[in-house]
């Protein structure tokens, strides 16, 4: 009829939309800055339920037998850790008005800024790990002396040594003999960054004046984030490997290891 214009809103391509701003999150989504990928265990989970970790201990040290006697047994223990999934979301609405109006091309951004939101998300659940401090199930705090992997002082040479000594003599469980780890990952908060960055590039000491040589140079992988400066600005970390020991593990729902995208007409 003359004076009457017709215009499609979400609700007429439900299918469509939803591909469409899922393909633009997942590709958002994959090239967003990151770290926790390289210092935490990525894996999946098959559901909201809880998940045991457990640790077997290592088999008991062996020790001599003198000509003519009996072997004796050993024990083996076991160690457990617990987490779950959570599920994280947000709603944004479209209105069929804002589909026509679209002059800032809404519909593209959007996506991104939500892939990116969920990312830092990731992130900050990772590094909360860290930051929190949280009890393991021998009721003694992640970093603790009862764990003997706490160390204090600046970000240096000698203070680097001390820590690595730390992690070099944790001990399997259910034996007394040194896992001989060796440190990877130097976590810092943003304001360290610099800092820890010129000290594995140096090959001398900075704080010596002979040129006494720098056992860390280019052996360590410097990752900062300013979510540790909210906790503090001093503190830093050392890791492993994830592939050599388990550190902090990070977990998605099997099938789902991106955002996933739903849309429909009302969504609660």
């Amino acid at each position: 009829l003359p004076g009457v214009y017709l215009a499609h809103s979400t609700g007429d391509f439900p299918g469509l939309l939803a591909d469409t701003m899922g393909k633009v999150l997942r590709a958002e989504y994959a090239l967003a800055p990151s770290t926790y990928q390289r210092w935490c265990r990525v894996t999946t989970a098959p559901d909201y339920k809880e998940i045991k970790m457990l640790q077997l201990s290592e088999a008991a040290d062996l020790v001599e037998i003198p000509e003519g006697e009996e072997y004796t047994y050993g024990t083996l223990t076991e160690s457990k850790e617990t987490y779950k999934l959570s599920k994280y979301g947000k709603g944004i609405k479209f209105t069929r008005e804002m589909l026509i109006n679209d002059d800032l091309s809404a519909f593209d951004r959007v996506p991104r800024m939500m892939a990116r939101a969920a990312l830092r998300k990731v992130e900050g659940l990772a590094i909360a790990v860290l930051t929190d401090n949280a009890a393991l199930s021998d009721g003694a705090q992640l970093f603790s002396t009862a764990h003997g992997n706490l160390a204090t002082g600046v970000i240096n040479v000698d203070n680097l040594a001390a820590a690595r000594a730390l992690m070099r003599r944790q001990t399997a469980l259910g034996s007394d003999d040194p896992l001989e780890l060796m440190p990877r990952f130097l976590i810092v908060p943003e304001s360290k960054a610099v800092t820890a960055e010129q000290l594995v590039a140096s090959t001398v000491d900075p704080e010596k004046s002979n040129a006494t040589p720098n056992p860390f140079v280019n052996r360590l992988e410097v990752i900062s984030s300013a979510r540790l400066d909210i906790n503090s600005t001093t503190q830093w970390y050392l890791a492993a490997d994830p592939a050599d020991i388990d550190t902090v593990v990070v977990a998605f729902l099997e099938g789902e290891e991106t955002p996933v995208v739903e849309e429909e007409d009302e969504f609660d």
